[in-house]
């Protein structure tokens, strides 16, 4: 792969049909649902624009209008035991 194809971004658009919920639960669950996602695909390093949250009594919507297509490259160094614990 070449480096522009790992930092395109597209859009991203979930829309989550429930049961009918109160309308008194719809702001806290959208808010629940932004950070939830937001905090999820920064741990998951995936780089994303904000997020765009909407809700009816029967419809939640999340839209985030860029979103990367691969995650950010890591890397780890790990070490293991002293040689001399190892043999």
């Amino acid at each position: 792969m070449n480096e522009q194809s790992l930092t395109q971004k597209h859009p991203l658009l979930i829309e989550i049909g429930v049961e009918e919920i109160p309308s008194n639960v719809i702001a806290p669950t959208l808010k629940q649902l932004s950070e939830q996602m937001d905090s999820r695909l920064s741990a998951a390093r995936m780089d994303h624009s904000s997020v765009h949250v909407y809700g009816t009594p029967r419809r939640l919507i999340l839209f985030m209008p860029e979103l990367t297509s691969m995650q950010e490259t890591q890397t780890e160094w790990i070490i293991g035991p002293p040689q001399r614990a190892a043999f």
